[in-house]
């Protein structure tokens, strides 16, 4: 199957080739770089450690008090290794729309979420999340064209990055990383490794938004006084 046939599926060569570097006169900073955010530079560390965490901009005066979010589909990047052939446009929507009811069904159990076109168009926060190298592959030698049932998902390597940026100025406000740890599966019981999953992200998501609303509450830094003459 050639790649044209659905473009909305990214592939991962090498999902976790990611940089990170602490600056030793500012341990929270970061210079962070995966190849579905890119660049957090000028970003800090709210939690987690290593490659994996919540992070905020740290630029003052650009954070706006979280009221509500609206969330856009998530995608699924499949790892390099994946059995391309056996994915078929059908089943790669039917994986992603799984994993996008998980997401948002856990997401509203911890922070406001939008559910209509007027919640959405007054939403303060916009958030993009990815579920990325995840690898599938045909449960056996099939010659023919595999069905969704003959798939097998593995998450070894497997990462959810998720952006979160202020509705008015389209300015990122939050990124969060984290690894996707799962038992590997067949679609038939996917459901459950992808809730699991989706839980792990609105925690952290919930955790980015009282960073937020701590950020956004904080007075803005006193204007320098002009040099003396």
């Amino acid at each position: 199957m050639k790649l044209g046939k659905f473009r909305t599926l990214a592939i991962s060569a090498s999902f976790l080739a990611v940089a990170a570097a602490c600056s030793s006169s500012d341990k929270d900073s970061v210079d962070l770089t995966t190849p579905w955010l890119g660049p957090l530079r000028g970003f800090e560390r709210v939690s987690g450690e290593g490659n994996f965490g919540v992070f905020l901009k740290k630029t003052p005066g650009e954070a706006t008090g979280f009221d509500r979010i609206d969330v856009t589909p998530p995608e699924i990047i499949v790892s390099a290794g994946s059995d391309l052939e056996a994915i078929s446009p059908e089943s790669y929507e039917k994986i992603k729309a799984l994993f996008a009811e998980a997401f948002r069904r856990e997401l509203a159990k911890q922070v406001p979420t939008a559910t209509t076109d007027t919640e959405r168009a007054s939403a303060s926060h916009v958030m993009q999340a990815a579920l990325s190298n995840i690898t599938i592959t045909r449960k056996a030698d099939n010659p023919n064209a595999a069905t969704i049932d003959d798939l097998q998902f593995s998450f070894e390597g497997a990462t959810i990055e998720a952006e979160i940026r202020i509705r008015k100025t389209n300015a990122r406000s939050g990124a969060i990383v984290l690894p996707a740890k799962a038992d590997n599966t067949g679609w038939e019981a996917l459901g459950d490794p992808f809730a699991a999953l989706a839980r792990q992200a609105a925690a952290e998501v919930a955790k980015a938004r009282s960073a937020i609303d701590t950020k956004a509450a904080q007075p803005p830094p006193a204007p320098e006084k002009p040099a003396e003459k």
